[in-house]
């Protein structure tokens, strides 16, 4: 993977504090094999990652929740014996 034209080496004498556009895009992009010799066996390996991100993702993120809205609910009632059960599924 190349990287943007600003972070180069030929460019370097060019470069400012604070970072470009072109950098956070390439910190956070996401990048995906391609090309016109790709074979339908690699692109179904690139679509299967790319779903199973998605899911961890997506799991992670509801877990996270969850347990949010667990302990603001702790905090609500302060200490009291009362459980808050989340059932999954």
């Amino acid at each position: 993977m190349g990287k943007p034209l600003p972070l180069q080496p030929v460019d370097a004498v060019w470069r400012t504090d604070g970072g470009t556009v072109a950098e956070a895009i390439f910190r956070r992009g996401l990048w995906l094999p391609g090309g016109a010799n790709q074979t339908q066996s690699e692109l179904d390996r690139s679509v299967s990652a790319f779903r199973s991100a998605l899911v961890r993702d997506a799991t992670s993120r509801r877990s996270r929740l969850l347990a949010d809205l667990s302990k603001k609910f702790k905090d609500v009632v302060n200490g009291s014996n009362i459980d808050l059960v989340i059932a999954s599924g």
